[in-house]
């Protein structure tokens, strides 16, 4: 047990001075120590001279010649796609003039498949299948012709990277292209989805769903009532909306309901009409599904509860043209009060024609009858708007009046798809032609997010159907996605018809589509581009003129990431911006380019390479020499691995879809080591090569490192801005992974020249903290702060070793009277004593200074320290709220001292040349404060100036639900980075091949040595185990307190038990019954029993024997850690005492117990010695080193996904893809868990190779969310991801697809 804290003190060489407000920190001192570790562990400087000594050229960026390229690529890419289209609808058309009807396989009993990664599942090339619905209008419905299936096979040829071609008929049948196998046969509807619907009736609608919940809907058919049947057709006619049409409920009885909504969106559920966007749909489902069914069946007060819907969202004079339906479900007559039934029916069919003169007689009325008791009669005459038999003529002096349609549901179970075609009456409306787009939607094979382009296919003027082809936005928009010309130079790309006008489709604030899996966004191109400029000089030009193409100058803004996109905010910044656009022929796309005023684009000089500097990450498919495992994980030190991003390459989206195999990582290699000139370029981009060669001087600093810093090191790696990554040990990285968009990157970039911290998060069972640092383009005279970034560095090491660098430093840090911490310039912890402190479990994720010191937290913001500051969530339509910590005085520091306050004596001060900043706190008063901040999810204060965690509000947003866009000036908040969904989403690409290897993988992995082996039990004392890597100090067992503590592996250790498995124990499994054990009949055979009972003897025998075996082997190994500990003669015995640093041990959960000698321990710090000892040790120290640079620069955010899903930020961690296990890279900040961490999304990243290897994958991320609301996922999570992870940074696992 740890024995209290005053039993305890700290001494020094020295005596100890107590604090005064003179006798601040040296913050000199800490900052060499970070500067050593930078450039001794990770070896900035060093690279940073290299990069000086190669010429580098900067040249400025053309903005006309980069459009010219990016019109020609997208025009390219789009007639492409529409010419199969095309060709697929002629082909259709003339099948049905072709009596010879082709036999296609049901999808749900395809064979024959093979795993395609361009599709992302198993398909059959040769063949189509097809999905006839259920409720499919005839029971022998047309089928398409062989010639169709020709035509999509040579449409295929023609254009490799085409996606799923298909076709739905209006008869229910769905037949697509490649076959491949789907669950069901008969439960899909292409009817009833919005690519066919938006394709059939291109015109956008108005419509309210008018529910009848009277008390007789509680009946039952068929095993469901009667309201379950209508809410499941109502959700389907919510299923066919798209996001240019609006849409109302109204629930009636003898009262009306309309969906309540919040503060911030009731006027438009229940005032007017709501866009059909995902956000608002899901909301109206979950309002249809909570109804109760219950009293009469007034139909008046349910018309004018539609009718001032409907009037509210009346569009006005040059608005584009909408229908106006009412869809009205009802089982029964009206019992609206009235003096007679011809009088109650005359008052409705009054209110309807008052009410539609008022809409100068747009509305279009359906009527539904359900069951057999409603007034058939009735419903016919209010569907034709004629109540002439009720003494109410028909009125058209506003407007002719159209006739909607009544339909009499006999049986309910039919309701569902009558209902989900009403669009079929105004199918005939609008004879056109043109391509229909779908608003971007995530594909369910999980190859990214995809469009739709469709046609409707018209036989003798009648629709028969529409023919559709998948485009895959990143496909499309790869040049624009992976562009990374300058450093403030980016494209975008939004809808400029007027349909969809201003949707944006891709653009750096968006989620990259290829790990995108959000579904109907609609965010307005101005919510991006919110300069009066842009909305006039090129917005405005687009949508209202016949111009082509033009530019535009202005002063803009960027909003550039700080790093984790979810709780660190954007950096804001306003330059001289031009704007670049142009209209892409054949479709409703307007692509646009922003190029800062002085961006330049910066080439490396030519390189020869060495012949022997390169070796590609898939060290599983061609291994090198020698090997060894890293965490598990199969990996090398014989020289750095390199991962290109597909930035990287000529054609990124070639490269993500394309199996990597050996033949292709040989053509890698003989290319990138080919000193000759003679081989070719296997498809990268012409600079990637020197970027290899020039990032190669990593190979022996790393190899070569005698910093002393390796037992407490994870990784280093460093990547460029051309997406080239070096790691260090070698391992197989997530095939997606692209350190330019994660988070240990863009931290760096946006402290560009300074060491760059991250919080901690877990690799592991360690705790892992990141440091990274920019290289800015060589110049051999000197450097200017305008200089481009042109790559980072950076490095992975446990947090135990920078505390011990910190009390190293600091004799006051381990005094019982104060408390020494260091926080990030968004104010959370790096490192705090609390998070060594017995009693409970320590809270290292996403620890804030606001929850950790409150009354300090509060204190800075009084001071204008510890700012809040605001971004929005685009896509969670939520406000963020995140802290800057800036000191602003000529000191850079703070020194509350001499606070009369006991609580807010302190101390802070900047360490220079870093985002951090060193505190030290004065406990010896008597604080009583109760203050504490609020630290949830959803923000409880809305004040700058009152102390809270960082959190998510929905007040001040400025977003207009009903619309279903924002309404933002430049002004207002900027837009929150997006999501980095992790890239083990993506990894769910795995080849049969794959599979079949990973046991042989397993088995190899298993007869590797470490990596680095730390030697845990070889460590004799506890300053000589305590902050290395994988060790932990084991002072207590299952039996109580250890009378000879050691030092062991950290996975030896649970909840701050130490235990020990002998090797030889294994666990039993309950065979399973074989079909012959089973007998016949019901109940088992008498020999099956006797059979059962011999083998449960027998299980029980053979455990006892190896438990037995085991306590033996236990008793063993402890006699013979005592035996050496007493052959080496120990020097001291130890004692627990809760003020020193804890070893490294499995999660924390129940507070780690702490050690020191009993004897003195001096620590070796730069020719200086501290000295730790209980109070009766005055000599006899025991020396422990602390190496000068201890930094190893991986703060390689592991990129998790999603989703959501794994090695995060900060931190490596292992995925088992369909078996496979992976490691991630760099800093893995713990993303998901279930607890929200910031850099959770990097931790999944690294996790998962596109070809079913798991892979390391640094950067931070973000949780991930269902999308549309994201981060419940998202993305996802944000995906999603299907890949099985095995997480040990602190990421949720992700099932495999």
């Amino acid at each position: 047990m740890a024995l209290p804290l005053e039993q305890f003190t700290v001494v020094s060489v020295l005596c100890l001075v107590s604090l005064t407000s003179a006798a601040i920190l040296d913050v000199k001192k800490f900052s060499k120590e970070l500067d050593k570790l930078a450039n001794d562990g990770l070896g900035v400087g060093e690279m940073q001279e290299h990069y000086n000594s190669l010429v580098s050229h900067a040249v400025p960026l053309d903005g006309h010649l980069i459009m010219a390229k990016l019109k020609k690529d997208l025009t390219d890419k789009f007639k492409s796609r529409l010419d199969a289209l095309t060709a697929l609808h002629e082909s259709v058309l003339l099948s049905y003039g072709d009596d010879k009807q082709a036999t296609f396989a049901e999808c749900c009993t395809v064979e024959g498949l093979e795993y395609d990664s361009k599709f992302g599942t198993e398909i059959d090339a040769d063949a189509a299948c097809e999905r006839v619905s259920a409720a499919a209008k005839v029971s022998n419905p047309r089928k398409l012709t062989q010639d169709v299936l020709n035509t999509m096979k040579t449409n295929l040829q023609r254009n490799p990277s085409l996606k799923w071609q298909y076709y739905g008929s209006e008869e229910g049948v769905f037949t697509i292209f490649p076959a491949h196998r789907m669950e069901s046969c008969d439960t899909y509807d292409n009817r009833f989805r919005p690519w066919y619907v938006e394709t059939a009736t291109p015109e956008p609608k108005n419509v309210v769903i008018v529910i009848d919940k009277s008390g007789s809907m509680s009946d039952v058919y068929e095993g469901r009532s009667l309201m379950q049947i209508a809410k499941d057709a109502a959700n389907s006619v919510l299923g066919t909306m798209n996001p240019s049409d609006k849409v109302g409920v109204v629930m009636f009885s003898d009262t009306v309901e309309v969906p309540p909504g919040t503060s911030a969106t009731s006027r438009c559920y229940g005032k007017e009409l709501a866009a059909a966007n995902s956000f608002n749909v899901k909301y109206l489902k979950s309002f249809i599904n909570t109804t109760v069914e219950f009293g009469g069946t007034h139909y008046d007060k349910a018309f004018n509860a539609a009718f001032d819907l409907l009037e509210a969202s009346k569009p006005l004079a040059g608005d584009i043209k909408r229908d106006q339906v009412i869809l009205f479900l009802t089982d029964g007559e009206p019992t609206d009060k009235a003096v007679s039934d011809h009088e109650r029916k005359k008052q409705i069919m009054t209110t309807i024609q008052q009410r539609n003169l008022v809409m100068s007689n747009k509305v279009i009325i359906m009527t539904y009858g359900l069951g057999d008791d409603v007034g058939l009669d009735f419903l016919q005459d209010i569907a034709d708007q004629d109540g002439s038999k009720y003494g109410v003529p028909r009125d058209e002096s506003a407007g002719p009046i159209r006739a909607g349609r009544y339909v009499h549901v006999s049986d309910p179970n039919n309701l569902r798809t009558v209902m989900a075609s009403y669009y079929d009456y105004f199918s005939n409306d609008v004879h056109s032609e043109h391509f229909i787009f779908s608003v971007p939607y995530q594909a369910a094979s999980g190859i990214g997010l995809v469009t739709t382009v469709g046609l409707p296919v018209r036989h003798n003027n009648e629709l028969k159907g529409v023919v559709g082809v998948d485009l895959l936005v990143t496909d499309i928009t790869s040049e624009l996605t992976y562009f990374r010309d300058g450093q403030l130079c980016y494209p975008f790309v939004f809808d400029g018809e007027t349909k969809a006008v201003g949707r944006t489709l891709v653009h750096p604030q968006l989620p990259i589509p290829s790990v995108d899996d959000t579904s109907n966004i609609f965010i307005h191109i101005t919510s991006f581009e919110r300069e009066d400029e842009f909305k006039k000089d090129v917005f405005d030009v687009v949508t209202k003129s016949s111009i082509d193409s033009g530019e535009a100058t202005y002063v803009s803004k960027r909003y550039l990431p700080r790093g984790n996109s979810e709780k660190e905010g954007v950096q804001v910044i306003e330059v001289g911006t031009t704007v670049f656009w142009t209209k892409i022929p054949e479709s409703p796309f307007v692509v646009a380019l922003a190029i800062a005023g002085d961006d330049v684009h910066v080439d490396l000089q030519s390189q020869t390479p060495s012949g022997h500097d390169f070796l590609y990450h898939r060290i599983d498919l061609v291994p090198p020499r020698s090997m060894c495992q890293h965490f598990g994980v199969e990996a090398t030190k014989e020289q750095p691995v390199v991962k290109f991003g597909p930035e990287s390459f000529k054609d990124p989206v070639k490269y993500l879809e394309m199996e990597e195999h050996v033949f292709l990582v040989h053509s890698y290699s003989n290319f990138m080591n080919d000193d000759t000139g003679l081989i070719g370029n296997p498809g990268f981009k012409d600079e990637i090569r020197d970027t290899v060669q020039a990032t190669a001087k990593v190979n022996g600093m790393w190899i070569d490192n005698d910093s002393g810093v390796e037992d407490y090191t994870v990784m280093r790696y460093i990547g460029t801005e051309d997406g080239v990554f070096r790691q260090y040990p070698g391992l197989v990285i997530n095939k997606y992974y692209d350190p330019t968009v994660r988070p240990w990157y863009l931290r760096a970039k946006n402290n560009k020249g300074q060491i760059t911290l991250s919080a901690p998060y877990t690799m592991g069972t360690n705790y892992i903290i990141t440091l990274s640092h920019t290289l800015i383009s060589g110049n051999q005279s000197r450097h200017a702060s305008s200089d481009e970034v042109i790559s980072v560095m950076g490095m992975d090491f446990t947090l135990t070793y920078f505390y011990r660098l910190l009390i190293a430093s600091y004799q006051q840090c381990m005094n019982d009277m104060y408390s020494c911490f260091v926080i990030d310039d968004s104010g959370f912890l790096v490192v705090h004593k609390d998070f060594f402190q017995n009693g409970g479990q320590p809270h290292v994720f996403d620890a804030h200074i606001t929850q950790h010191e409150p009354d300090i937290a509060q204190d800075l913001i009084n001071k204008r320290v510890l700012v809040k500051k605001y971004c929005i969530d685009m896509l969670d339509i939520q406000m963020q709220h995140y802290y800057e910590v800036a000191i602003n005085n000529s000191k850079a520091e703070i020194d509350n001292m001499k606070s009369k306050d006991p609580c807010t004596k302190y101390q802070l001060v900047t360490i220079p040349h870093s985002n951090s900043f060193l505190g030290i706190i004065d406990r010896s008063g008597s604080c009583k404060s109760k203050l504490k901040c609020p630290c949830q999810d959803s923000c409880v204060t809305h004040s700058s100036l009152d102390c809270e965690c960082p959190c998510m509000s929905s007040q001040n947003l400025n977003y207009n639900y009903c619309e279903g866009e924002f309404i933002l000036t430049r002004e207002d908040p900027p837009p929150c980075p997006p999501p980095i969904q992790s890239p083990a989403r993506q990894a769910r690409q795995q080849t049969q091949q794959a599979r079949e290897g990973i046991m042989d993988r397993l088995k190899r992995q298993d007869q590797l040595q470490e990596c680095f082996d730390p030697h845990c039990q070889d460590r004799e004392s506890y300053s000589d185990c305590f902050g290395v890597l994988s060790c932990a100090w084991c002072n207590t067992d299952k039996d109580g307190e250890l009378d000879e503590p050691y030092c062991t592996d950290i996975n030896d250790v649970y909840r701050d038990i130490c235990t020990y498995t002998p090797g030889e124990m294994t666990t039993v499994a309950n065979p399973g019954m074989t079909d012959a054990a089973k007998g016949t009949g019901s109940g088992l055979s008498s020999g099956a029993v006797v059979g059962i009972i011999f083998a449960v003897i027998a299980i029980i025998i053979v455990s006892v024997i190896l438990i037995k075996k085991g306590m033996k082997m236990m008793k063993e190994k402890k006699e013979e850690r005592k035996l050496r500990r007493q052959n080496v003669n120990r020097e001291s015995e130890y004692v627990a005492v809760p003020s020193a640093p804890p070893p490294p041990s499995a999660p924390l959960t129940s507070g780690p117990t702490i050690f020191v000698p009993s004897q003195a321990v001096a620590y070796n710090v730069g020719g200086s010695q501290v000295i730790f000892a209980p109070p009766s040790m005055s000599s006899s120290t025991e020396m422990l080193d602390v190496p000068p640079s201890a930094a190893i620069d991986t703060d390689a955010d592991s990129d998790h996904a999603d989703e959501t899903t794994n090695l995060q930020d900060e931190s490596l961690y292992m995925n088992m893809a369909g078996g496979v296990h992976t490691a991630g890279a760099p800093e893995a900040e713990g993303e998901a868990n279930t607890t929200t961490n910031r850099d959770e999304d990097e931790a999944q990243s690294l996790t998962g190779s596109g070809n079913g290897q798991a892979t390391p994958d640094h950067g931070t991320g973000e949780n991930e969310q269902e999308q549309t609301s994201r981060r419940s996922s998202n993305d996802g999570s944000e995906d999603g991801s299907d890949n099985v992870n095995i997480d040990t940074s602190s990421e949720p696992l992700e099932s495999s697809a």
